[in-house]
């Protein structure tokens, strides 16, 4: 038996609950009554089966590492969910179209209000939310907060620029383009 403080989750979903259309590619649910009134310590760990799923629904190449510890308290009000994620992504680099990696290192600290009860929306963090359920996917809390954590726009530290390859400095702006077009338009008219 696992102890209590440090539950660990290899991969994702069991042979019995493969994931399916409404289950969430890494899947680790909690029964929010199992964890004790000091909480409860998480180590999720995504084997190469769940990364490449994952990879799969966020749009990614490859996903290398996933990995989490939370410390989960619940109460009958809130369940807090504190800890950090780890990830090391490949990414498309969008000034070169290059593969690259893009490390992800991130804590978290999160509130879910339950039954309702809820603090006043000030004090609301982006990731705050209410839980009326008494089971909890981690799992899939977890792929959330690395969805959000990625780069909008990643690109490559020193990687070439299409701009580079394929323009003209004098055409990168539009205003240079439309310098051209007049001075077209001008010498039509000229004649």
């Amino acid at each position: 038996m696992t102890k209590p403080t440090d539950k660990k989750t290899q991969g994702g979903a069991t042979p019995a609950d493969a994931p399916s259309e409404t289950t969430p590619e890494f899947s680790h649910v909690i029964d929010l009554d199992d964890v004790p009134r000091l909480g409860r310590r998480f180590h999720l760990c995504a084997d190469e089966n769940t990364c490449a799923r994952v990879a799969e629904r966020l749009s990614l190449p490859a996903i290398a590492e996933l990995d989490a510890i939370f410390h989960v308290t619940v109460t009958t009000k809130r369940i807090e969910i504190k800890g950090d994620i780890g990830a090391t992504l490949t990414r498309i680099c969008v000034a070169s179209l290059d593969e690259m990696v893009e490390r992800i290192d991130e804590s978290v600290d999160a509130v879910f209000y339950r039954q309702g009860d809820q603090q006043p929306a000030s004090e609301f963090s982006p990731f705050d939310g209410v839980h009326e359920d008494v089971n909890f996917d981690l799992g899939e809390f977890f792929v959330q907060h690395v969805s959000l954590a990625m780069a909008d726009y990643p690109r490559k530290p020193d990687g070439p620029s299409l701009l580079n390859e394929y323009g003209k400095t004098s055409e990168a702006s539009p205003f240079a383009e439309l310098a051209q077009l007049t001075g077209v338009i001008d010498k039509k008219h000229d004649t």
